[in-house]
């Protein structure tokens, strides 16, 4: 079960949150025209989706979460949890095993103005197949300058793992990117010095990732590569532009190549008898196939057989919208992905219908893994009156996926059961 609840006190400003059931970051855009205070409070369960024989009571945790912030213009102070950004992710979460993180927060002081931000404080490493979970101390500065269309960013910090003798160090990251006309590039570097939760001594590790990208029209063209050395995690990085094709890595230091295409037809008017009555156009959205190709080498035999292999992901699918009095959202989906303990591609359908009335929403989503045998299935309905409060409640059964929110990709866990959610927000 889910619970939320959200208290928010603005001054002459609008607030606006929403949660998704695969979210791990809760969704909050706020416009503030004068000071603000906010005050935020979440509460979540985590139940196992898996056999009880093969996970126990240690699969099931909660995760509690809160911040108090202060907006005035350009400068924000929070206090409590706070989501960490910097880039795709790479210099934050050095230290963290991905399938083991389930909050991607800094439980502590957080100070932002225009592009400096100052943060200190406990990052709680949430492993939901074990109680043997790990508290970090992590303090640290980041900018992020904008310079017309270059954007680049630099972060430092330093960690220390509490309770665990010498078991310290500091972690760097910076990031550049631009677009030049139909080009956009982006690369991305981190450096760690210090404690490596897999050989449990001190070494010096980087991870490196550049990204090109040529969009023409509805086409886009785009190509990754990376280069991973010592850094004890599995990074999932998105294809940017749409973001599919989002296949883990499978070997701590490794290099890798990632080849995206992908098509969309926009504002593509279908079914014009059908709505003509009601005087409204079917809307499109886009219809787009997508490939993957990477290929992993490990880079130290002394803690990974040496192998390589191609892993490959094809998606296709299909949006449509409808704007009437009753909204439709339909979407499906045809991914085939290859498993690399099957030695097999397998395919996963999926289907999802949204109805929309004013503020409410009724959703029902289906996806079927044909090879494992998994099945997700979950229905949510939500209230929301655009005023002060939004309600909703889902049901159903998620086996786990690679989610992304703000560029960077974790493991969101499967679940099995019910999610109620509440939320209250005040404009004065």
């Amino acid at each position: 079960m889910t619970a939320i609840l959200a208290f928010s006190l603005s001054y002459g400003g609008i607030l606006w949150y929403a949660d998704s059931i695969k979210s791990l970051n809760d969704l909050k855009m706020t416009l503030y025209p004068h000071p603000s205070l906010e005050m935020y409070l979440h509460l979540r369960d985590y139940r196992p989706y898996a056999p009880a024989s093969i996970h126990g009571d240690t699969y099931r945790l909660g995760v509690f979460r809160f911040f108090a912030r202060y907006t005035r213009g350009d400068m924000s102070l929070s206090l409590g949890d706070e989501p960490l950004t910097f880039g795709r992710g790479l210099s934050l979460f050095l230290a963290d095993d991905e399938k083991a993180l389930l909050e991607g927060t800094l439980r502590g002081l957080h100070l932002s103005r225009s592009w400096m931000r100052l943060y200190g404080g406990l990052k709680r490493r949430w492993i939901y197949y074990s109680s043997d979970n790990d508290t970090m101390l992590l303090a640290g500065a980041t900018l992020t300058p904008s310079l017309g269309d270059v954007s680049l960013g630099l972060n430092v910090g330093a960690y220390n793992l509490y309770g665990r003798d010498g078991a310290s160090g500091m972690i760097a990251g910076s990031y550049a990117s631009g677009k030049f006309g139909p080009v956009s590039i982006y690369a991305e570097g981190a450096l760690r010095d210090g404690y490596d939760l897999f050989t449990y001594g001190r070494n010096l590790g980087y991870a490196l990732y550049g990204n090109l990208e040529i969009s023409r029209g509805s086409i886009v063209l785009g190509t990754e590569l990376k280069d991973y050395y010592r850094i004890g995690q599995e990074f999932n990085l998105p294809a940017p532009g749409n973001g599919y094709g989002l296949l883990p890595s499978d070997g701590r230091d490794e290099w890798g190549a990632n080849l995206y295409f992908s098509y969309g037809t926009l504002n593509l008017e279908l079914a014009r008898a059908y709505s003509h009555d009601m005087d409204h156009l079917m809307d499109y959205y886009a219809l787009s196939y997508y490939t993957d190709w990477r290929r992993f080498t490990p880079k130290i035999g002394a803690h990974l057989l040496d192998w390589s292999e191609n892993l490959n992901e094809r998606r296709a699918f299909l949006e449509i919208k409808y704007n009437a009095p009753l909204g439709i959202i339909a979407y499906a989906e045809y991914r085939t992905r290859y498993l690399k303990g099957v030695g097999d591609w397998e395919s996963q359908p999926y289907a999802s219908l949204s109805l929309i009335y004013g503020g409410i929403t009724l959703s029902l989503s289906y996806r079927r893994y044909m090879i494992t045998g998994k099945t997700d299935r979950v229905a949510e309905f939500s209230y929301d009156n655009f005023r002060f409060l939004r309600l909703f409640v889902s049901w159903g059964e998620f086996s786990g996926d690679i989610v992304c929110s703000s560029g960077v990709c974790r493991y969101e866990p499967p679940f099995s059961g019910l999610k109620l959610g509440l939320n209250l927000y005040f404009v004065l």
